[in-house]
């Protein structure tokens, strides 16, 4: 029997992306305000002459202070979302954004949008591991990939919303065309604070908080299929996270017990080395000064705020894209696929822009800006997708608020140090900056292809959250058939070997790769 994905499990699902939307707007609208000049005028920011340099490192400020609030947020959300459950850090959230995107948008001073930048970066911290560990702890093991990568593709979204609202405002005169998109920042997370009252708490958190019956009524509610009248997939997937979690509970330790196993260092390390791989391309840079880049491509500045449009568009599009593929060839595949596209993509627009930059050559100048659209297909597809579901699922639920908190936490961290240096790299070592990204994918796709542990059945398709844990060596239950065959008919030997949940380790491939 085939579980169909229930009506309202893909509502909350999506009504939990209004959080991954704010993300989205948030880090994004930022970039268009860059090309109002009424916003440096307001701010007294000089854009030539000697007062340039002072500029330059006051928007490197600006544009890295969300992501320091951003790291904040996260190390603080396993705090709230394992004492109080996966919904009040949402809503947590959603204060501080909107806070931070009133004092914006109000702004009178350069130290209060850093203040305000900290406020909205520490709100959408808690958002950026709370939404894919929500999102994972209610979907179905069968289509998990799908629901937990909707979080990147309506983060993406938000860019592109962000990208376009800057578009229609470009020609906005006075301080309105700057202001007014800054307090757009406070709709989605005052439409979240509405919402979460309404959103069932996770089923696994409910169980580990003692509340049992309501565990077992909420998975029934969220995996009820009206083609099966008993209910067998939800409650066999209900007593095969009860089995787990009193197998894990029998032998729970403090954290630092905790981080002194090699199982679960192992996750907290390849949680944070997935999202350092996911920046470890630049994209965060290309997002936060499309308007540098294009304009070294000789592009007006309305037509650099059409192709930052552009690029956003089709981030969200291939986010979509790579949630529909990651649960059919692998997360881990879908990696290493995403990293060699983007590295192959970095170097062609490294060698155009060491050749070409400053200079009117058409030709060169459009297939630059091809690659650098080809880039954000191979990056949201196979990258930034696939992060967010891997730190997702690795984590057994006792430490799956901290272990995402910290895998997150390397997002905003590299976000930080990548936007603060950009302003001043694009100023003084121009089109080499680009070898610094292309030296971090090409380490970072070796370490994911060689060390990352992977389910060998589509990666960790039909598994339970609670299975995965056998790829990292932990000790699970028994007979654990995979959910999507609970009728139990016959099965080919193929099916078989399949159904005992043998995953290829590090090791194993590389062997295979020898």
């Amino acid at each position: 029997m085939y579980q169909v994905t229930s009506a309202y499990n893909i509502l909350v699902v999506l009504a939990v992306t209004m959080g991954s939307f704010t993300y989205g707007y948030c880090a994004s609208i930022l970039a268009n305000i860059y090309s109002h000049a009424a916003f440096y005028e307001y701010l007294g920011l000089s854009l030539e002459g000697p007062g340039t340099s002072h500029t330059n490192s006051l928007i490197a400020a600006f544009s890295a202070l969300l992501y320091v609030g951003g790291f904040i947020g996260c190390c603080l959300y396993p705090l709230s979302a394992s004492r109080f459950g996966r919904r009040i850090p949402l809503g947590v959230g959603s204060v501080f954004v909107i806070v931070g995107g009133a004092l914006q948008a109000g702004t009178v001073h350069s130290a209060m949008m850093c203040v305000a930048r900290i406020l909205t970066g520490i709100g959408i911290g808690h958002f950026l591991p709370g939404c894919p560990l929500y999102q994972a702890e209610v979907a179905p093991a069968h289509n998990r990939g799908f629901m937990v990568g909707l979080h990147a593709s309506v983060v993406g979204a938000g860019f592109t919303v962000a990208q376009w609202i800057g578009v229609a405002f470009f020609h906005t005169a006075g301080q309105a065309g700057w202001r007014a998109p800054l307090a757009l920042q406070c709709v989605s997370p005052l439409a979240m604070i509405f919402v979460v009252p309404f959103l069932p708490e996770s089923p696994r958190w409910l169980y580990l908080a003692g509340h049992v019956e309501q565990a077992e009524k909420t998975i029934l509610r969220l995996h009820r299929d009206r083609a099966d009248p008993t209910n067998s997939y939800a409650h066999h997937e209900f007593q095969s996270i009860k089995a787990q979690l009193d197998l894990e509970a029998e032998n729970r330790r403090t954290l630092w017990d905790g981080l002194a196993d090699p199982h679960m260092r192992k996750r907290f390390i390849f949680g944070f080395l997935v999202n350092t791989a996911s920046q470890s391309s630049g994209s965060i840079v290309i997002l936060t000064y499309s308007s540098v880049i294009y304009a070294r491509l000789g592009f007006s500045a309305f037509l650099q705020g059409i192709l930052a449009g552009v690029w956003t568009v089709l981030l969200m599009i291939f986010n979509l894209l790579g949630g529909i593929i990651t649960d059919k060839i692998g997360r881990v595949k879908q990696l290493v696929i995403g990293l060699l596209g983007c590295l192959f993509c970095l170097i062609i627009s490294a060698a155009l822009s060491a050749t070409y930059a400053g200079k009117d050559n058409r030709s060169a100048n459009t297939a630059g800006t091809f690659f650098i659209f080809l880039f954000v297909c191979f990056f949201a597809a196979g990258v930034e997708c696939p992060s967010f579901v891997y730190s997702s699922e690795i984590f057994p639920a006792a430490w799956r608020a901290s272990g995402v908190g910290v895998s997150l936490s390397a997002v905003q961290l590299w976000s930080a140090i990548l936007t603060g240096a950009a302003a001043i790299a694009f100023e003084h070592i121009k089109w080499k900056f680009y070898l610094v990204f292309i030296c971090f994918t090409t380490v970072m796709a070796v370490v994911v292809l060689l060390f990352f542990p992977e389910a060998r059945y589509s990666a960790t398709k039909g598994l339970t959250l609670e299975q995965i844990s056998k790829a990292f060596g932990d000790v699970i239950v028994e007979d654990l058939t995979p959910l999507n065959d609970v009728s139990h008919e016959k099965v080919s030997s193929q099916e078989q070997v399949y159904s005992e949940h043998e995953f290829m380790d590090a090791d194993a491939r590389k062997s295979a790769l020898g």
